[in-house]
């Protein structure tokens, strides 16, 4: 448990394990690093795992600016930088997805390969916008509680809110939510909304891809992973039934097992690149 400046921020971050192999996660929004904590205990064992807050998340420093993806990319690569990181793979769900693929497409010497969780390479779609600014509108200036039971069944499936098992998950993170910081809430809210499309340069990225989508997801249609799998000519698409927006959470055997299988086929890093700053 580490900070470290980067950008002109206070993060927050985790490092476990050691390996010839270096995995960075990059979490949800409203969410925190810790959403990965049932893959960092399957993974570092055999791998360097490094897990952060994003600026104005969890314990991260809520800053007035720098919430767009692009500038969230730029605080990966000082995290990747400043950590000797590179090339590793990275794992992002939902907007941290939005983050891999940019920093893929800016930065692909520091990627090894990516794995991509609940996320979309398309522009938000104007509807569902409208939908999410007039939840994030009642989040932040009517009630915060009433916004988040809204987004409960968006964030996770119906099949984990409903089990008895999940009851102490759910808790947890209901608190996280009702904690979160409402203006890096909207800031980074405004970031998702206004991100670019990427599907139409995806052509001539060539990085191992994994694509792992919830059937279930009511936040991020499984439809936009099988148009990413699609697109992408190295990639490899991973389905989960009954499974919301949030599988590191809802399905962690399931993921843990598809990011291992995943890693093993990859050629193996016999020596550790040397990498441009």
């Amino acid at each position: 448990m580490s900070r470290i400046q980067i950008n002109g921020a206070n993060f927050y971050f985790e490092e476990h394990g050691q390996g010839p192999e270096t995995i960075l996660f990059i979490h949800s929004f409203m969410m925190n690093c810790n959403m990965y904590d049932q893959q960092v205990e399957a993974l570092k064992d055999r791998n360097r795992v490094i897990i952060y807050d994003l600026r104005g998340h969890g314990r991260s420093e809520v800053t007035p600016g720098g919430y767009n993806i692009y500038e969230q990319v730029e605080d990966a690569v000082g995290l990747i930088q400043q950590l000797e990181l590179a090339p590793c793979h990275v794992v992002g769900m939902s907007i941290g997805g939005h983050i891999t693929m940019r920093l893929v497409k800016k930065y692909p010497q520091l990627v090894r390969s990516q794995i991509l969780i609940s996320t979309s390479a398309a522009a938000e779609d104007p509807a569902d916008a409208r939908q999410f600014k007039l939840l994030g509108f009642i989040h932040n200036r009517i009630s915060r509680s009433f916004a988040i039971k809204q987004v409960k069944p968006i964030l996770f499936g119906e099949k984990f809110l409903n089990d008895p098992k999940a009851a102490e998950t759910c808790s947890y993170w209901h608190g996280q939510f009702m904690r979160n910081d409402k203006h890096s809430f909207a800031k980074t809210l405004d970031g998702i909304l206004a991100r670019d499309n990427l599907l139409k340069e995806f052509g001539r990225i060539e990085i191992p891809t994994l694509i792992i989508a919830g059937e279930a997801d009511a936040a991020c249609d499984p439809v936009q992973s099988e148009r990413m799998h699609t697109k992408l000519p190295n990639s490899q698409l991973v389905k989960i039934p009954d499974v919301g927006h949030t599988p590191p959470v809802e399905a962690p055997e399931i993921v843990n097992s598809a990011i291992s299988e995943f890693l093993v086929s990859l050629p193996s890093l016999s020596k550790k690149e040397e990498v441009p700053s």
